[in-house]
């Protein structure tokens, strides 16, 4: 082989190596962005993540909170029903009072001792009316009553009707109170039922009792401011 000839063969090796170490080299990867982690579970409103059983615990505390917020209400309601007792024996009292002395006078007003014992029964009727709007019902309007007045020249005999009325106003709410405060009454009430968080419609009962108790507390005050 002549000397080009083997030059041109050298050449010719050291292409086709460089070649080939050229091709062999890997490219390096592109540079593709990692995807994030999935947002944790359970978290509350701070960001925090919360365990599970930290988040069961989160609920029973709530049940429990509720529970004796049910606990509270039912004894307050409870607390109320005794003042409903302790109310209306006191206006049976005071209305056979002003019964008794317009009874024995016989006629004109009523004297000043009366009419302080007035003034005690409109106090009562109003504390009693006002407890009773605490009820933890549904609130119900309660039409009001018609006011009997009686002619102008007839005060004895109004005076002695309005005596009658409050006494018979005062035995029939006794009564009608003694029924509804009654363990088989349907109104008595739990923590479960406290809980259902709906207030329940107010019983006739109860409404014609409301009713009984302003009716009172009108007569009454009349009874007090007569002269």
């Amino acid at each position: 082989m002549s000397l080009q000839g083997k030059l041109f063969l050298v050449f010719f090796l050291l292409g086709c190596l460089t070649c080939s170490l050229g091709f062999g080299q890997r490219q390096p990867p592109s540079p593709n962005p990692q995807p994030l982690p999935p947002p944790p579970r359970n978290l509350d409103v701070t960001g925090r993540s919360l365990s599970l059983d930290s988040h069961r615990q989160e609920v029973r505390n709530q049940e429990a909170l509720a529970r004796w917020a049910a606990g509270q209400r039912l004894q307050a309601q409870r607390n109320r029903r005794q003042i409903y007792k302790r109310d209306a024996e006191r206006l049976v009292d005071l209305a056979n009072t002003l019964q008794q002395h317009v009874t024995e006078s016989g006629a004109g007003p009523l004297s000043p001792e009366m009419a302080k014992v007035a003034a005690r029964a409109v106090r009562v009727a109003h504390e009693l009316r006002k407890t009773m709007a605490k009820e933890d019902v549904a609130k119900v309007k309660v039409a009001s009553r018609p006011e009997n007045s009686g002619a102008a020249g007839d005060a004895d005999s109004t005076l002695a009707k309005k005596t009658s009325r409050v006494l018979n106003l005062a035995t029939g709410l006794k009564t009608d109170m003694d029924q509804y405060l009654s363990p088989q009454n349907l109104n008595t009430i739990s923590v479960d039922t406290m809980l259902q968080g709906k207030k329940p419609a107010p019983s006739r009962l109860f409404i014609f009792m409301t009713a009984e108790v302003e009716e009172l507390e009108r007569l009454t005050r009349e009874l007090a401011l007569s002269k």
